[in-house]
């Protein structure tokens, strides 16, 4: 997916993410970077968008 169009289409799901106090962003690939470039701007889109702003990271 382009990193780019990320925004726009995680905006199909601003109703389901509105409504939610804990979203779990899973991996199928650990240590994968275009999983980790994904999971970032998810992060940056959840935070600005809905003021998500404490992480918990799987170890």
């Amino acid at each position: 997916m382009n990193l780019q169009q990320l925004d726009k289409e995680l905006n199909i799901y601003n109703d389901v993410f509105k409504e939610k106090k804990i979203i779990f962003l899973g991996e199928n690939g650990h240590g994968v970077s275009e999983i980790q470039k994904l999971k970032i701007k998810m992060v940056e889109y959840l935070h600005e968008q809905f003021g998500f702003n404490k992480m918990v990271f799987e170890v």
